[in-house]
């Protein structure tokens, strides 16, 4: 989760900056401070101290907030239209792998 915040928040500024570049042939000099929201699921590692507190003290202007369990569907839609059927597919795809397995070993 950690490179993943790291990773996620270059991008946002690195993209930010050229669309300010663009817009205003500018970047203010404040934009690394930009508040910046995340929404994570309420998993044990994401609402741990060790990770809120290591959250607020490397990137201050984060906020954490978090989707309450059973409610992920409703507040990531990616998880349910897109990713679900592709994970139905895969599923799909190693069932039938491990069915002709076991048959051709019987």
């Amino acid at each position: 989760m950690v490179m993943f915040l790291e990773a996620y928040r270059v991008k946002f500024l690195k993209d930010k900056e050229a669309e300010l570049t663009k817009r205003y042939a500018a970047v203010p000099s404040n934009l690394h401070d930009t508040n910046m929201v995340i929404l994570l699921d309420c998993w044990n590692i994401n609402t741990s101290k060790e990770f809120r507190a290591w959250v607020s003290d490397t990137y201050p202007c984060i906020r954490l907030r978090y989707i309450p369990a059973g409610m992920t569907g409703k507040a990531q839609i990616n998880d349910t239209m897109l990713h679900a059927p592709f994970k139905v597919y895969v599923r799909r795809l190693c069932e039938r792998w491990y069915e002709d397995k076991v048959i051709f070993f019987i």
